[in-house]
């Protein structure tokens, strides 16, 4: 009897560890794939600050990290290998305040994320259509219903102007009908096709109340 019971925990040892074997196995396999699909870090440096983009494993997803300075932040995303490439948030520039990444979200369609390393916020805006890096301005439309608006906004601050587009020319997405934007010391200038039979328009705005 007392050999019997040896032999049946001696089975169910056996058991226990070839399981585990497999889970092992399996994670390893996770792993392998992970590695094969996870994005490349980026390294960069702007006035002599070195900063990081790095995508790192967890399990069979992985995550994004981002670094300025003495300054890191570990993002809230879990990608796993079936996710788009266009969808994961990629480096775009940095001016020492703000870490700027992209990531698609569509037809004519992206969304900017902003990381600011003092107060650790961030905020997101979508199809941004240009940008001062020095001054941290970025420039972008808004449909509502009573019309298009271009929206020059200071990420530090959050603070933003806004001017209608007037007779713009018809178009399947507005950022097609914008055909130049262009940022100087106290303004900027936007040209853009109008509903007369696409003759060019400009707006200069006045930046500052902004800077």
């Amino acid at each position: 009897m007392h050999y019997l019971i040896q032999l049946i925990t001696l089975f169910f040892f056996l058991v226990s560890c070839s399981n585990k074997d497999v889970q092992q196995g399996y994670n390893l396999e996770q792993a392998d794939e992970i590695s094969n699909c996870i994005l490349n870090d980026t390294v960069f440096e702007y006035r002599n600050i070195e900063g990081f983009v790095r995508y790192f494993p967890i399990d069979s997803v992985f995550n994004i990290r981002i670094g300025l300075g003495d300054w890191n932040k570990e993002l809230n995303y879990r990608f796993d290998c079936s996710a788009p490439n266009a969808i994961v948030p990629r480096y775009e520039w940095n001016n020492n305040e703000v870490v700027a990444l992209i990531r698609g979200c569509g037809s004519y369609c992206s969304k900017h994320l902003f990381f600011l390393n003092k107060g650790n916020s961030s905020i997101e805006r979508e199809n941004v259509l240009a940008k001062d890096i020095d001054r941290s301005l970025i420039c972008y439309t808004n449909t509502t219903v009573d019309g298009v608006f271009l929206i020059v906004e200071n990420i530090l601050t959050e603070n933003f102007l806004s001017v209608e587009i007037k007779e713009l020319a018809p178009c399947d997405f507005v950022e097609e009908c914008i055909d130049g934007i262009d940022f100087f010391s106290n303004e900027i200038s936007v040209e853009y096709q109008s509903a007369n039979n696409g003759v060019m328009q400009n707006i200069i705005i006045d930046l500052s109340d902004l800077i």
